[in-house]
């Protein structure tokens, strides 16, 4: 046994290079050859120690090596998978236009079409926009210029859709007016109206426009409609028909970024009546109180309204 324990001794002394863990997986290696009676057969030199001794410390650094490269790998992964995630909710995450009161804006979209927003509306849309569907949200009022393309165009406010392919139309929307009215208006091609949720929809033709709203929940049947007061906004006018006198004030508010007070007793008053070349709040509030026999004071950029 004298031979076991030089060759157990000569093999064990440039353990203490290694790391603790390695040399005790190699005292246990060499523990379980003695258990086994197996060092005793082992007939070597010098040189082949040494040979045998070189190879493990290739095989603990190929190991090493090998657990490195899996670390960076896994590091790597990870932060390609977080830039991905970062893209897709980038991608994911709506973009938004809103226009101030007192001001219009007119944009282009990628698919080369034109959309102008009316004071204090809100149009929001994919990033992904033109890649697979041309889907807009609205908020507001717009009138929209739209170019053919093999995807259509979808205008999508809180209780109707409005499907197209290539035409210019009008979509009105406010949430906060009492009956909650999309209406649509069409000047140029055909659009489809739809309300949300059914299957109940018409289809308009050039001039005519319909609407949807709490008292009507399908969309009327397309009427005629003049485009001058269709499309007064755009020509810095105003076209009221039968219309509560507390939501003409709201879009005078919107249009001159103003603020307009009124005595509740005048709120549900109605009004049918047009306004053209209107280029400031004053004049359309002293048109519609002389109609209706009210009085109105002015301080700086608000108004008192009430009944004489």
């Amino acid at each position: 046994m004298k031979k076991n324990r030089e060759i157990s001794s000569t093999f064990r002394c440039p353990l203490e290079e290694f790391e603790e863990e390695t040399r005790e997986d190699i005292s246990q290696l060499w523990a379980d050859m003695e258990n086994a009676d197996i060092a005793h057969h082992v007939q070597c030199t010098d040189t082949e120690l040494a040979k045998a001794y070189k190879n493990v410390k290739v095989e603990i650094a190929s190991e090493e090596s090998t657990a490195s490269q899996f670390s960076f790998i896994t590091y790597a992964a990870a932060a390609v998978f977080l830039m991905v995630a970062t893209g897709i909710a980038y991608l994911l995450m709506p973009v938004k236009v809103q226009v101030p009161a007192g001001e219009t804006k007119t944009i282009q979209m990628s698919d080369n079409s034109t959309i102008h927003l009316n004071s204090g509306s809100v149009l929001s849309y994919s990033h992904l926009f033109n890649w697979w569907s041309r889907n807009v949200r609205l908020k507001g009022e717009a009138f929209f210029e739209i170019k053919s393309s093999e995807h259509p165009f979808r205008v999508v406010t809180g209780n109707a859709s409005v499907e197209v392919l290539g035409t210019k139309f009008n979509v009105r929307y406010w949430p906060n007016e009492k009956d909650n009215m999309t209406s649509v208006f069409l000047s140029e091609g055909k659009v489809l109206l739809q309300a949300t949720g059914t299957n109940n929809s018409v289809t308009l033709h050039p001039g005519k426009q319909s609407w949807i709203s709490n008292n009507h929940p399908s969309p009327v049947a397309p009427r005629p409609v003049d485009p001058t007061k269709a499309l007064a906004w755009q020509q810095d006018s105003f076209a009221f028909e039968n219309q509560h006198l507390s939501s003409i004030f709201k879009e005078i508010q919107r249009r001159f970024d103003v603020k307009i007070n009124y005595h509740p007793n005048i709120s549900n008053d109605k009004i049918t009546i047009y306004l053209s070349d209107i280029e400031t709040a004053e004049m359309a509030i002293k048109d519609i109180c002389r109609a209706k026999g009210l009085i109105y004071k002015k301080k700086n950029d608000s108004f008192l309204i009430y009944r004489n």
